[in-house]
């Protein structure tokens, strides 16, 4: 290659790969734990013993007795540390497993599994998903600090993939493949890959991982260095690379050393030899000192578990005494060593030699040991927890999203549909024939390999419309239909060159879905399903007009949108007034509106309940059981549920940005109870900042770097750490009469800690997976600004901030706590639009079931949604009427014991009735342009909305 192309290659690459950030897995766990128990287990294994940890054979998939046999002697004679099994079927894979377990009696076995595109690679029962050069085509155009849509169902698609694993008892997959199929002629890699670009095989692998390791199972990136520009297959010879050391690196190594960053925990070598970088000829890539000490363990800092290829491939076992040699290199695990009693015999002799150092087999053992904890290896399989309608779905997506449209010229109404499976010569003819014979245009739609529509020149030529769907599956079939009967979009973008007709990232689009405007009182918007019609009185109607547009006269708000709901159907949607005191555009059902504190209910509470669900926390748990921080402080004690009732004695809030100021710019004062020169910025009443306030350069930065990723207003960018130093100095702050009530956002930065701890997961990331993309929430957001789906035109402007940020607040979160987390908190960060919000009330209404699905269990949805705090009105999280002193009291005197909901500071609330089945949703941005305006309290028009409600509606 020659070098200016080459350097640019270097330079997109550097430039362009997403960057995805994931603790090692060791981190998930308790390491001091994990190191405690792997030392237990040292302590009690023979020098064989440990030696045989660094095994994992592949076993058959057939339970018969002979096959027991063979795993009962691989257990027992050389104490093998795990199993991989070939095809077969979820059942016999599960008792399989379960016997082997079983006689494992010292240490659990590490089972693992080679499924690149499913466990339906290797268990013909599982759920089937798109093989990866399909899901290469999801549309993976990049915009600078954009969330990408491929790489969000690729997480997605790797926390099902994590999710079945664990049920099947699977602590290991071997994948993501992230060789870069460059070369057409590859025999082996091929569809495994997820193209021939760098930057797209890279961030759709560690997104893919990122969703396993996400779900507890070991991701493993193969096949180091790259085995993508081959011509020949290493099963059968050993590849040689010719490339030279700096191309290498910089293009085949490069997603492994993103992998390696990004603390992903393992690595498969292949069988490869590159002259350049491994001088002795003939030493395959597997046991390279070069490769594997050099670059995996120096160069990247790789602490993760590195893995053989298979050893049973000729591109192994022509090179002598391949096991020992790939011990020494620096491999953890060698992955089906055969003939295993001649090798088993090899490693023994050169451990007595001195060949293999003991302490070396030593700390080896030690390390397979803490991953062995800290996956939980040793679970019972259960196969039916496999097929799962969300996996169907998932499946359906991928298929749907994978479509690429390469040529569409008129309509596909009344066009000769042609339908490609394969490239063979006969069908290639019939193609032709076919094509030369139809007198309409010709819709050519290929369910083969991208690769094999080089074949069809001629017949592309002539056709009017081509589609690459790339697999002869069921799903794929049913996608192209949608596509083709305007029932679903198609976006695709081909993730490989085809000479002479299409490149990398050609794809055309088609928006056959689009979103449609709720209308009001339309008795069919049905949140989700379609119980009896409910219907409000004119009187009612009227009157709810009157209110909001008297605020509207006064000033309380400069718009506003207003949502009922009862028995699941919508029967009041309106929406009133402006954007801003401007009054140049008009609100409308779609605008989207920062949600404040209504976020704890909406988006921590629901993030939580599905928290409990699957990771069986309680709520009478300690937080410092997930939180460690918080051991060893005055807050170690404090449940989770004392923080939903807000009983933990933390105060109300804190002035975050405080500690991010440059306090010489202010002389130690940030600002004053009375207005002079100096302090004349008015914030709130009574309270003027400093003029001459600027900002810690440590802290804030104007430009996005390194150390600032986290943007909080135009041209404000806060240190990556702040969100770790305002866990600190929460932890740091006095309690007040603990067991008492004070309301507290701090509570809920220690719960979003408590969910990020346990699921491993950012709390965004969490309910984009768990709740918003299941319940089809297309508003529901943190960071507008960064979601590409969102229309920055819908999000209803908030606060001027002059005081601290100087500026209109669009698309930011307008809570500082919040803001200064990076726009995402426990307490505020959530936006929404009226309708998706009553999408996750009418949820919780229905106790956690969404059309058939159960999202929350109902036992914790009853849970949340009832319990009461025996010293306070408030719920578990929610807050709720006061019964004994109604004047007191957050919501309307007409309510029912049983409602529950919340409140914000920017104006929005919601209140849920179980008893009547109703849903009430306000929302406005009375702080637009100045948090002063209190008008809506004190004129109490949410209040008086609900009276309304409950004095006129009627039933049908």
């Amino acid at each position: 290659m020659r070098k200016p192309i080459f350097l640019a290659i270097c330079l997109y690459t550097l430039f362009n790969i997403i960057s995805i950030k994931a603790q090692n897995l060791l981190s998930y766990s308790d390491l001091e734990k994990a190191e405690s128990w792997a030392d237990s287990i040292m302590s009690v294994l023979s020098p064989e013993e440990r030696l045989g940890q660094l095994i994992i054979p592949i076993v058959g998939n057939n339970d018969t007795p002979e096959q027991r046999n063979i795993i009962k002697n691989l257990i027992e004679k050389y104490h093998v540390g795990g199993l991989l099994f070939s095809k077969g079927s979820l059942k016999s894979q599960e008792d399989l497993s379960k016997y082997g377990q079983n006689l494992s009696k010292k240490v659990p076995l590490m089972i693992t599994t080679d499924s690149e595109w499913g466990l339906n690679m290797r268990l013909s029962d599982a759920v089937r998903f798109p093989k990866n050069m399909s899901l290469g085509c999801i549309n993976h155009t990049y915009k600078p600090n954009v969330p990408n849509r491929r790489d969000s169902l690729m997480y997605e698609y790797g926390l099902e993939i994590g999710r079945q694993c664990k049920a099947m008892g699977i602590a290991v997959n071997f994948a993501p493949v992230l060789d870069i199929n460059s070369n057409p002629r590859n025999p082996v890699i091929g569809y495994r890959s997820f193209g021939d670009n760098i930057t797209n095989v890279a961030s759709a692998g560690l997104s893919y991982a990122s969703g396993v390791e996400d779900a507890g199972v070991l991701a493993v990136a193969k096949h180091f260095p790259g085995h993508g520009d081959t011509d020949k297959d290493s099963h059968k010879t050993l590849p040689c690379l010719s490339h030279d050391k700096e191309r290498m690196e910089n293009f085949e190594m490069r997603p492994f050393e993103e992998f390696t960053k990004a603390g992903f925990g393992g690595i498969m070598v292949g069988h490869l030899e590159v002259p350049d970088i491994e001088p002795i000829q003939g030493i395959p890539s597997s046991a390279s000192k070069s490769f594997i000490t050099g670059y995996i363990r120096n160069k990247f800092h790789f602490n993760g578990l590195v893995f053989t290829d298979g050893l049973a491939m000729e591109g192994a076992r022509k090179y002598p005494d391949f096991c020992v040699k790939s011990l020494m290199a620096g491999v953890d695990i060698l992955l089906d060593p055969i003939p295993l009693a001649d090798q088993w015999k090899k490693l023994r002799t050169a451990v007595s030699n001195g060949i293999l150092s003991q302490d070396d087999i030593d700390k080896k053992c030690r390390r397979v040991l803490i991953f062995k904890h800290a996956l939980n290896c040793g679970i019972m399989p259960d196969r039916s927890a496999i097929d799962t309608q969300n996996a169907q779905t998932l499946s359906k997506d991928l298929y749907q999203a994978s479509l690429v449209l390469l040529k569409h010229e008129k309509p596909f109404n009344g066009n000769t549909i042609i339908e490609v499976q394969n490239a063979k010569s006969a069908t290639i003819a019939q193609v032709n024939q076919k094509c030369n014979a139809s007198k309409k245009p010709i819709t050519l739609i290929f369910y083969t390999s991208p690769y094999n529509l080089a074949y069809y020149k001629d017949a592309i030529k002539k056709a009017s419309s081509v589609i690459a769907a790339h697999e002869d599956y069921s799903f794929a079939h049913e996608a192209v239909r949608n596509v083709l009967e305007g029932k679903a979009n198609i976006d695709g973008q081909l993730c490989v060159t085809i000479p002479g007709l299409f490149n990398t990232g050609d794809g055309l689009v088609i928006n056959n879905i689009r979103e449609t405007e709720t209308t009001v009182n339309n008795p069919a918007d049905s949140i989700p399903q379609k119980p009896a019609i409910a219907e409000i009185s004119n009187n009612a109607l009227l009157e709810i007009d009157s209110i909001v547009n008297d605020g509207l006269q006064k000033g309380a708000f400069p718009g506003c949108q207003v949502l009922v709901a009862k028995d699941g159907k919508i029967i009041y949607n309106k929406s009133f007034g402006w954007y801003d005191e401007t009054r140049q555009k008009k609100v409308t059902n779609e605008s989207i509106y920062d949600l404040a504190s209504v976020s704890k209910a909406a988006a921590t509470l629901p993030a939580l309940m599905i928290a409990i669900d699957e990771y069986g926390i309680s709520v009478n748990d300690k937080m410092s059981k997930y939180v460690s921080e918080m051991r060893g402080t005055d807050k170690q004690n404090i449940t989770i549920k004392q923080a939903l009732f807000h009983e933990t004695g933390m105060r109300e809030g804190f002035p975050f940005y405080g500690m991010t100021i440059d306090s010489a710019s202010v002389n130690g004062r940030l600002y004053s109870s009375k207005k002079d020169a100096t302090y004349c910025i008015l914030q709130d009443k009574n309270t003027w900042f400093n003029k001459n306030l600027t900002w810690n350069s440590q802290y804030i930065s104007e430009k996005k770097d390194e150390q600032h990723q986290l943007q909080i207003a135009n041209g404000m960018f806060i240190a990556n750490s702040f969100r770790d130093e305002i866990l600190g100095k929460t932890l740091a702050l006095p309690l007040k009469n603990v067991g008492r009530y004070r309301y507290s956002c701090l509570n809920f930065v220690l719960l979003r800690c408590v969910i990020e701890a346990k699921t491993k997961t950012p709390l965004d990331r969490y309910l984009q997976t768990r709740l918003f993309e299941p319940l089809g929430l297309t508003s529901c957001t943190y960071n507008p600004r960064q979601n590409k789906d969102i229309d920055l035109a819908l999000v209803v402007p908030t606060e001027n901030d002059q005081a601290l940020r100087r500026q209109l607040l669009h698309g930011y979160v307008h809570d500082e706590i919040a803001a200064w987390s990076g726009g995402v908190e426990g307490n505020a960060g959530l936006f929404s639009n009226a309708t998706d919000l009553a999408k996750i009330l009418q949820l919780m209404l229905d106790n956690g079931k969404y059309e058939g699905q159960q999202i929350i269990s109902e036992e914790t949805c009853k849970l949340f949604t009832t319990t009461k705090s025996n010293k306070t009105r408030r719920g578990l999280g929610f807050d709720k009427p006061d019964m004994k002193v109604p004047a007191k009291s957050p919501c309307a005197e007409e309510v029912s014991g049983s409602v529950y909901g919340h409140t914000g500071y920017t104006g929005t609330c919601f209140w849920v009735d179980p008893t009547n089945r109703m849903i009430y949703i306000f929302l406005c941005n009375r702080i637009c342009p100045s948090r002063t305006n209190r008008t809506l309290m004190t004129g109490d028009y949410r209040t008086r909305i609900q009276s309304v409600l409950y004095n006129r509606l009627v039933e049908k």
